[in-house]
């Protein structure tokens, strides 16, 4: 090879290396590139603004605000500000408040249902539905009321189809903002990048956020938030033991409040139990009937029962060799819904009936020598129930 032909192929792999090194580089992420509003950039990382704090990658609300949020997998974030996670199985309750309007001064009922589903091992929440009451323009002693319920679905290649339902105008797709009239009340969606909505419900002081599961290797966090302007002055009602929503008034109800109603020591099956049991309101269309029947039958269960049968649930759903075993296919969740409602039934109600029907399913499932609890349970009589302390894990 002649020198001239060696500095021309050299100089060629250089150019080369140069090019994929600035495409490379292109194609590297800024990490300040995810920041949400209201943050600055420092250090090559998010922080919230001087006025505002929580999560740079989620949502930076004012301090002076309220602010409830659920997070994937999932934590729960108080009005007080407690974390902690919370095992919830489909539909919820999770706020409940009534603020002052700022143009009517009258008053703006709220209530907020966030309902979770099951993508691989974690929960996340991918829907929700709120209903707000406000007094009559034309007739101010009567009142008119609102529902909107926002569902979110994940695509193939990853993006979010979103859509919106209301009485009025049906299920309608939701590409850019939309300002919905009601009353003397603008709500506004406004969906950022097709990942994240927020709702702004300005009359009422109230701004929901959803950013649900995408799939996508992101620093973004997944989960739902509500912030109350503190200006609209937020109050909420009587202690109710099992009914109260998961955002709990930081002024009135305490995670020490649930224990002591539900009778659990323990604040995460205490509030799970709450996250099980708060459903007041059934218009979520997306609630399946035997989740209601769960519900119910859950709210009554003797204290003394409710821990080991909590424990089991979230097993139920979280262990893939166990979803496996019990449905044949891992994704599929209607057997392990079945399995744990018949077991509520029995636990809680002492249904004999129950007992037998999941031990048949059971027997016709799975490999018993996999769990030894699930063995524990079909070995021992239906005619007592007798709590099972074997530990919740796959052989």
């Amino acid at each position: 090879m002649s020198r001239a032909v060696f500095i021309q192929v050299v100089t060629c792999v250089i150019f080369a290396c140069l090019q994929f090194q600035v495409s490379e580089a292109s194609d590297v992420v800024s990490p300040c590139t995810e920041c949400v509003a209201n943050t600055n950039c420092v250090n090559e990382g998010c922080v919230c603004q001087g006025n505002y704090t929580g999560n740079p990658y989620f949502h930076c609300h004012l301090v002076s605000n309220l602010f409830c949020s659920l997070t994937n997998d999932p934590i729960l974030t108080t009005f007080s500000q407690a974390q902690l996670p919370v095992y919830v199985l489909g539909a919820t309750k999770f706020v409940q408040v009534t603020t002052t309007p700022s143009d009517t001064g009258q008053f703006c009922d709220f209530a907020l249902f966030a309902l979770m589903e099951r993508l691989g091992e974690q929960l996340y929440v991918q829907s929700f539905e709120f209903n707000m009451k406000v007094p009559n323009i034309m007739f101010p002693s009567f009142n008119v009321t609102f529902m909107l319920r926002l569902e979110s679905s994940r695509e193939q290649n990853g993006s979010i189809t979103w859509r919106y339902f209301t009485v009025d105008q049906g299920t309608t797709t939701l590409v850019d903002g939309v300002t919905l009239l009601f009353g003397s009340c603008s709500i506004q969606l406004q969906p950022q990048a097709s990942l994240f909505v927020f709702v702004d419900i300005g009359c009422c002081g109230i701004t929901v956020g959803l950013r649900p599961y995408t799939g996508r290797n992101s620093s973004y966090t997944p989960g739902l938030f509500v912030e109350i302007n503190s200006t609209n002055q937020p109050t909420f009602g009587s202690w109710q033991a099992s009914l109260e929503p998961l955002c709990l008034d930081q002024g009135t109800f305490t995670i020490a409040d649930v224990q002591n109603a539900t009778g659990l020591s323990d604040p995460i099956k205490a509030m799970t139990y709450l996250a099980q049991t708060n459903m007041i309101d059934w218009s979520y269309l997306s609630v399946l009937y035997d989740e209601k029947d769960f519900t119910e039958s859950l709210r009554d269960c003797p204290g003394s029962r409710r821990g080991r049968l909590l424990d089991e649930a979230w097993f139920a759903f979280t262990s893939a060799p166990f979803r496996h075993c019990i449905s044949d296919v891992e994704t599929d969740m209607a057997n392990v819904f079945t399995f744990i409602t018949l077991e509520v039934h029995y636990v809680c109600n002492d249904l004999v009936q129950a007992c037998f029907v999941a031990k048949q399913d059971i027997e016709s499932h799975c490999n018993l020598t996999m769990f030894q609890f699930l063995q524990d349970f079909v070995d021992q009589p239906c005619d007592v129930w007798t709590e099972i302390t074997t530990p919740l894990s796959v052989s």
